[in-house]
C-alpha cells in the first residue's frame, strides 16, 4: 500500500498517557508506531496490545551496536529515529514522523492526502503549544487552548495591552519553537534528528504545511510540570543545548524546589497559567487557538479519521 505512514518515539512515561498517544494516532490514520523504550524494563511494555505497535527495548544488547548508551536523551533519540528510518523503509513505509509522547498530530485534512501531494523530502508541521488554563488536569491531552507562533510585533502589542503573565521577557512559547518533520523514507537517509534530518548525497528539501498541526502538550498541569523538571533537575533526563528560556525554567524550578510546595505552585502558575482576561486579548490577536479533540479518539480504535 502506498503512502504508508509511521511514527517513531523514544518513550519513558506512564502507561495511561502512552495508551492515549497510541490510540489517538492510530485513529487519525497512522499505520504503525515504533516505540523505543529508554528503560528496557518499563512495565508499560507488557501492557501494549496494539498490533500496529512495534516495541524496541533499548537494553545493553541494543546499545552494544553503538558502542555505548549516550548520556544525553537527545542523542539517544536521534540514534533511535535514524535506525527506525531504515527499518521502516525496509518494511515498506513511505513516511516516518519523529515526535514525543507529549505531542499529537492534528490533521486538518486526512494525513495521507496531505502527504501524497508533497514532492519534497520532508514536511514541517504547523506548531501549537498547549496552555494550562488551570492547575490540575486528569491528563495532559485535556488542554484545549494553544499558543501559535507570533512575531515580535504581535508580542509587543499584547504587552502594551497588559498581557504580562503570558510572556517571560519576550518569550511566548515555553518549549521548542521549531516544529517536527515527516520524512520521506529512502536508503539515502543519514540522520533523522529531533527537528532536522540529513541525507547522504544531497541537501534535504523541506516544505511547511498548515494542514497538519503538531500540538505540543508541554507541562500541562502542575503534576506534569513537576515530574518533567524534577527529572531534569536530578540529572535523570539530561538535556543538551538548552535554550535560554529552558535554562531559566530549570533554574526557577530548582530555586522553588528548595523553598517547598507553595513556592513550586507559585512558579508553575507564573510560568504556565495565563489569566482569563489575558487569554481573551491574546485570542483576539490570533495568538491563541482553541482545539477540541474528540475524547473517543483516545479511548478505542476506530476505522475513521479526522
Amino acid at each position: 500500500m502506498k503512502h504508508k505512514v509511521a511514527i517513531v518515539s523514544t518513550v519513558k512515561t506512564d502507561y495511561a498517557i502512552l495508551n492515549k498517544f497510541l490510540n489517538y494516532h492510530l485513529n487519525v490514520g497512522i499505520d504503525k508506531i515504533f516505540l523505543y523504550f529508554d528503560d528496557p524494563n518499563d512495565t508499560s511494555i507488557e501492557l501494549i496490545e496494539h498490533q500496529n505497535v512495534e516495541v524496541i527495548r533499548c537494553d545493553e544488547h541494543y546499545w552494544s551496536k553503538y558502542h555505548e548508551r549516550p548520556n544525553e536523551v537527545e542523542k539517544r533519540q536521534v540514534i533511535n529515529a535514524t535506525a527506525c528510518a531504515h527499518n521502516a523503509y525496509e518494511q515498506g513505509f513511505e513516511w516516518l514522523i519523529h515526535i514525543d509522547v507529549d505531542e499529537l498530530l492534528f490533521p486538518h485534512n486526512n494525513i495521507k492526502n496531505v502527504l501524497k501531494n508533497i514532492t519534497s523530502d520532508a514536511v514541517r508541521f504547523n506548531l501549537l503549544e498547549a496552555v494550562s488554563s488551570k492547575v490540575n488536569y486528569q491528563h495532559i491531552f485535556q488542554a484545549n487552548i494553544f499558543r501559535s507562533l507570533s512575531d515580535i510585533s504581535l508580542i509587543k502589542k499584547a504587552q502594551r495591552l497588559n498581557c504580562h503573565h503570558a510572556f517571560i521577557q519576550n518569550f511566548y512559547f515555553r518549549g521548542h519553537v521549531l516544529s517536527k518533520l515527516a520524512l520521506r523514507l529512502s536508503p539515502e537517509i543519514k540522520i533523522f534528528g529531533i527537528h532536522h534530518a540529513e541525507l547522504k548525497q544531497k541537501e534535504i528539501t523541506v516544505v511547511a504545511t498548515d494542514l497538519i498541526s503538531l500540538l505540543h502538550f508541554d507541562c500541562v498541569g502542575f503534576d506534569d510540570w513537576y515530574s518533567k523538571w524534577k527529572g531534569r533537575a536530578d540529572g535523570i533526563s539530561v538535556m543538551e543545548g538548552m535554550r535560554d528560556i529552558r535554562k531559566m525554567q530549570l533554574d526557577l524550578f530548582k530555586e522553588s524546589y528548595a523553598k517547598g510546595k507553595n513556592a513550586l505552585l507559585e512558579s508553575f502558575i507564573k510560568l504556565h497559567v495565563i489569566p482569563k482576561n489575558e487569554m481573551a486579548i491574546l485570542g483576539s490577536l490570533g495568538m491563541l487557538k482553541k482545539i477540541n479533540i474528540p475524547s473517543e479518539l483516545f479511548l478505542t480504535l476506530k476505522s475513521t479519521s479526522l
